[in-house]
């Protein structure tokens, strides 16, 4: 299924929201989330005020007129950093899809986009963090994120950018 991509803008900040909600995996062990997580200082600064810091770049995926996806980067400080962290030269990576829009292949399509998107501003590698258990772990690995690091059940993957 193929999708309209845009570069994602200040515009999109709710949008963004939801797409991080939708980002967080939730254990099978586990109860869902209630969409109080979002106001959670380390889960906010995911989103909050995107397109105002330098660095933020990303892409939102329409199905026609309906915004059904978005990946984006932001870069984090030792002091306030991403659950997938590495450094505060390199962008930890936030990807998400609307429930209807999962296992179609939206996601590699997405993602390859703003690896382009990112190449051509100069970026050379960017970070992420997903759970062990998470099927999206899978998609990373075949798209050359690498495992460099573990805590609990969180994985940090790195990518080069070409």
């Amino acid at each position: 299924m193929p999708l309209q991509i845009r570069s994602a803008s200040e515009a999109d900040h709710a949008f963004l929201e939801d797409m991080t909600f939708e980002a967080i995996f939730v254990r099978p062990d586990t109860e869902p989330f209630g969409r109080e997580v979002l106001d959670d200082p380390s889960i906010r600064h995911y989103f909050a005020e995107f397109g105002r810091r330098p660095g933020d770049t990303g892409l939102v995926a329409f199905d026609g007129d309906r915004p059904v996806g978005a990946a984006w980067v932001r870069r984090f400080s030792a002091e306030h950093p991403g659950y997938g962290w590495v450094d505060e030269h390199t962008p930890e990576l936030t990807i998400a899809l609307a429930p209807s829009h999962r296992n179609l292949g939206l996601g590699a399509q997405l993602l390859t986009a703003l690896f382009k998107a990112l190449a051509e501003q100069g970026v050379v590698q960017l970070c992420l963090s997903v759970d062990d258990l998470s099927p999206a772990r899978a998609l990373y690995r075949r798209l050359g994120f690498v495992e460099v690091a573990e805590e609990g059940t969180a994985v940090t993957m790195l990518r080069q950018l070409p």
